[in-house]
């Protein structure tokens, strides 16, 4: 066999006169096994993109961050919103925090530029753009959450970024935290005794302390 890798940019004529949902691109691939006779055999190829809408990210993937104040775990979030630095006026910036995340206040929650309305929901909050004057900046959005003490034996925490505005499919992200290992067992090979058939367990409570 032979294998042929090249790599392919594309810019955002890509996606046609209005920059506001995703598209597909395609790639055609022609074979010709034969020199004078044409026997070639055509194949397709597409992949999809999008502009880069809004995203999620927490500091760590793993539950270690600790406020010895409060007695809790926390986790740091950073959004960005509008990286393609397109025209967002109009538009809405949604904000769910999962199950077993205690919201932040309005006054911890920091948006640069501050370009939007900020409120509070029921499950977190939502950030307004205005109609009227193009806004293209690249919104940037930090806040911290604590983690419920009840709530800690659960595997994962999530939160999930949302945008939507007029003339515009909508954009989505989820970012997921893993828990804390509370439990870990394992067999203790060392101690097998295959005479009397017996093994021991090694288990340990409360890794993380």
């Amino acid at each position: 066999p032979i294998n042929v890798k090249f790599l392919t940019s594309y810019d955002m004529s890509a996606f046609g006169p209005e920059v506001n949902k995703s598209e597909q691109i395609g790639n055609s691939v022609i074979f010709n096994p034969d020199n004078t006779v044409d026997k070639s055999v055509t194949t397709d190829g597409s992949v999809w993109i999008y502009p880069n809408m809004v995203s999620k990210s927490a500091a760590t993937h793993k539950l270690e961050q600790y406020d010895d104040a409060k007695g809790q775990y926390y986790i740091d979030w950073t959004v960005t919103v509008n990286a393609e630095q397109l025209n967002i006026a109009g538009g809405t910036y949604k904000d769910t925090i999962g199950a077993g995340l205690v919201a932040p206040s309005a006054s911890e929650i920091q948006v640069s530029p501050a370009v939007g309305n900020l409120t509070m929901t029921g499950d977190g909050f939502q950030i307004s753009f205005p109609n009227g004057a193009p806004i293209r900046d690249t919104v940037t959005i930090t806040y911290r959450t604590y983690v419920n003490n009840d709530s800690l034996p659960q595997g994962q925490f999530t939160n999930k970024a949302d945008f939507t505005a007029p003339g515009y499919e909508d954009f989505s992200h989820t970012s997921t935290v893993n828990g804390v290992d509370y439990l870990k067992k394992t067999i203790g090979y060392t101690d097998y005794d295959r005479i009397t058939k017996t093994f021991r367990w090694n288990i340990t409570v409360n890794q993380e302390k």
